[in-house]
């Protein structure tokens, strides 16, 4: 019920007496003995009372014994099938460890065995591992390089100082003059000066193509050199990534440029929606700086992920990356200069179990609509599925993504909606003059 229809209450007014102001006093100090002598009584009486109440029923309840540690069942192997599990087990062979004094005089096995035709892996197997993790790592040491960033500024007395940071870059591109270099978008920062090392040591001036703080990317470009195994890097299809796969990070890892990490993904079907975009997300088991920033590699030397230091956080500090699938189609317009169309959603596709579940036609369906953006403005609203850009039909968000980059800011355009009505969904299309990002 509102406020302004409630029952008003009025105080009668009658007419007192004012007592002396002396009695007045007495007796309030008077009151207020009475209420701490009172208040200090049910105190003691209350503990009183506790103490009684704890020592019967600790008779009566005693306490509870300790859990017994849960063990879990025996773990299924790809060698051991389902029913020879239910077999006893034969207790396993222990494995000794030479003393110092035969191992200074002896060379360790490859292998140590461990029972019936089983073994486990020997250093010599241990240090193959790291050569091959290691040839890998060699293979995108050609596209990588470090961006040095200069910034200059006046302290007190007018003395003149330089502080000079780095940046990890990967060269990504490359036309008869320059190379484009995609690293940090902390690089396009306003600095004093930006220069570019390659691995053979030489190095160039460099100056900022574009960047884009949404995803923390930015490309430079610097004068290319002529040197055998300097070039752009090799792009994997991280689609094929499965949960699991050996993963290598290179990069600025652990606070220094040029540092590696071995892992593993840990997981990659996360998906990040940003503004008019979606981004699949690489989670991995590879310890590393909260301000990490670098690639990701499979087995091949291929990148299939891109560490930046805007998203690469609240994570324990372990990496997680865009899956270059994803961000692909943001680098090159990056090194194009091309600025990317805003239009100022959020949607995710419409899968056929939602179509089943909740009755919602096929397309892009809004979660959010930023106020003020060109899809604001022109009518669109949050709960709205777009099914079409133009005359090409929308079904997921990476075809929203193609059809978007497609267009330019200040492209007037169609964009056709289906709005939940009474009983039905009903088609409208707007006209919306795309804005900037």
């Amino acid at each position: 019920m509102d406020e302004n229809n409630e029952d008003k209450k009025y105080d009668l007014y009658t007419e007192h007496i004012a007592p002396e102001s002396g009695r007045k006093i007495k007796r309030l100090l008077r009151k207020m003995l009475l209420v701490l002598a009172m208040a200090v009584l049910f105190g003691l009486v209350a503990g009183l009372v506790m103490i009684i109440v704890y020592r019967a029923g600790s008779r009566f309840f005693p306490e509870q014994e300790t859990k017994q540690e849960v063990t879990l069942a025996q773990v299924t192997t790809a060698e051991t099938k389902p029913e020879e599990t239910q077999e006893a087990t034969k207790p396993h062979e222990t494995v000794t460890i030479p003393s110092p004094e035969q191992t200074s005089t002896e060379k360790l096995e490859e292998t140590t065995e461990t029972g019936e035709g089983e073994t486990i892996p020997g250093i010599d197997d241990i240090e193959r591992i790291h050569e091959a993790y290691k040839a890998v790592a060699a293979k995108i040491n050609g596209a990588s390089v470090t961006v040095a960033v200069s910034e200059a500024g006046v302290e007190w007395f007018d003395t003149v100082y330089q502080n000079v940071s780095y940046e990890y870059g990967l060269i990504v591109a490359s036309d008869s003059e320059f190379y484009y270099i995609l690293t940090d978008y902390r690089v396009t920062a306003d600095k004093a000066g930006i220069s570019v090392t390659y691995p053979d040591g030489s190095v160039r001036n460099a100056e900022t193509v574009m960047g884009d703080s949404s995803t923390g990317m930015a490309v430079i470009k610097a004068e290319s050199v002529n040197a055998d195994g300097i070039g752009p890097a090799t792009f994997g299809n991280s689609g094929f990534l499965s949960q699991g796969d050996a993963l290598i990070a290179v990069g600025k890892i652990y606070g220094y440029t040029g540092t590696v990490g071995y892992g593993a993904a840990a997981g990659v079907d996360k998906v990040l929606s940003d503004t008019d975009s979606e981004y699949g997300i690489i989670n991995t088991n590879i310890a590393a700086d909260a301000n990490a920033s670098g690639v990701l590699c499979n087995l091949d030397g291929e990148v299939v992920g891109i560490i930046t230091s805007g998203y690469n956080t609240g994570s324990g500090n372990f990496i997680n990356a865009y899956a270059i699938s994803g961000v692909h189609r943001q680098i090159e317009q990056l090194i194009n200069a091309r600025p990317r169309a805003f239009l100022g959603i959020k949607g995710q596709s419409v899968t056929a179990q939602i179509q089943e579940l909740y009755n919602i036609p096929e397309g892009i369906y809004l979660s959010a609509v930023e106020v003020n953006s060109p899809a604001h403005n022109s009518g669109i609203q949050t709960g709205d599925v777009i099914t079409a850009i133009g005359r090409e039909s929308i079904t997921d968000m990476n075809q929203f993504m193609n059809a978007l980059s497609g267009y330019a800011p200040g492209d007037n355009i169609e964009i056709t909606v289906k709005r939940r009505g009474r009983d039905s969904y009903k088609e409208i299309v707007f006209r919306v003059t795309l804005g900037v990002q």
